[in-house]
């Protein structure tokens, strides 16, 4: 089966896409019935239901819950879930009243094409799909609920921004003001080996400052299952795609040396990493001619971005949204969060965001 890094950048990219703008909601205080974890527009969603969903985001986007054991962490995770459906639920509704359909075959060519990419072409491809589906407790009847749902809050997303526009003016200023930012930064590839506690990252940094072979030990050391085969190598990666405290220690040493313990969290917990920095791609200066298309792209998406806030600001202003106690965010608020993972700030196990 493939690696599930695509799976979690996937949910990263819908979570905050559902999020955008998911602020002044109305709350409300009513008491819910018991197994009711909240209500929106008057549509009740249960706890089965809520647990139901959290299987079917586990099959499509890798999303897991934190352990038993951990119940303040598990608490959180599920206020969020509760709240990232509510706000799919509000939009949802907002879809049907603007007439925004989704064909059931385009769906499904959908899941066909995420299958092959996920699992493999072929038969055996989908028997591993299946298989995964089984083992997270989904069906494929509710993962093709939840890609029609993407599908149509993508085209609400497309249909409500789809009058911006952008000059050549305010590509060549923007640039200017943010040349800083768009100048290449020093990539580094970097070798990791990812462990579950300090002391076996302790035991590790020191064998390997006397000497060790990182690209040796880490298939015997590593429990990182997509890298620990190829040496551990992350690949060529800026700081900013790093978690920053991994980034600190991976850019502070000089080429060749040896870096950790550090601590990085991801959604099963904490792990720590050693690394070493086998090389460094040096930083240059932004040209306008190279990235002016880029910088275009990126102030339409900004833009679109500004845009959708706004509407959806507006939407869920109108919604009516009550949660069971157990349920209600900490901060109703805030945006629902991406799940968070390994070393790189989208990527799991030590991988950086592509």
């Amino acid at each position: 089966m493939k690696t599930t890094k695509a799976r979690i950048l996937v949910a990263a990219v819908l979570v905050v896409l559902i999020g955008l703008g998911a602020g002044g909601y109305w709350w409300f205080a009513k008491r819910l019935p018991d197994g009711v974890a909240l209500r929106v527009g008057g549509v009740s969603v249960t706890d089965q239901q809520l647990d139901e969903q959290i299987q079917t985001l586990s099959a499509l986007y890798g999303v897991q819950p934190p352990p038993a054991t951990d119940q303040p962490r598990l608490d959180k995770f599920r206020r969020d879930v509760a709240k990232s459906t509510a706000v799919a639920m509000a939009i949802d509704n907002v879809a049907t009243e603007r007439k925004i359909g989704v064909a059931d075959r385009q769906v499904s060519d959908f899941l066909a094409k995420y299958v092959a990419s996920q699992y493999g072409e072929g038969q055996a491809g989908r028997d591993a799909y299946v298989k995964d589906l089984a083992d997270k407790s989904t069906s494929e009847p509710k993962v093709l609920a939840e890609l029609k749902r993407q599908i149509t809050l993508k085209q609400l997303f497309d249909q409500i921004t789809s009058d911006i526009t952008v000059t050549d003016e305010d590509v060549r200023q923007t640039f200017d003001q943010r040349k800083a930012e768009f100048a290449t930064p020093e990539r580094r590839e970097i070798h990791n080996i990812v462990v579950k506690t300090k002391e076996e990252a302790d035991a590790l940094a020191g064998e390997l400052k006397a000497g060790g072979n990182l690209e040796a030990l880490a298939p015997r050391r590593s429990i990182d299952g997509s890298t620990k085969d190829t040496g551990g190598n992350l690949g060529l990666v800026a700081a900013a795609e790093l978690q920053k405290s991994y980034a600190d220690a991976a850019f502070a040493v000089p080429i060749g040396g040896i870096f950790g313990p550090v601590e990085t969290v991801r959604n099963s917990g904490p792990m720590f990493n050693v690394g070493k920095v086998v090389r460094s791609q040096p930083g240059a200066p932004a040209d306008f001619d190279k990235i002016k298309d880029g910088v275009r792209r990126l102030v339409i998406s900004e833009r679109a971005e500004a845009k959708w806030r706004t509407f959806m600001e507006k939407t869920i202003k109108s919604a009516d949204v009550d949660y069971a106690e157990a349920y209600r965010p900490a901060d109703p608020d805030a945006l629902p969060p991406p799940p968070n993972s390994g070393p790189g700030a989208s990527g799991p196990d030590g991988q950086p965001a592509p």
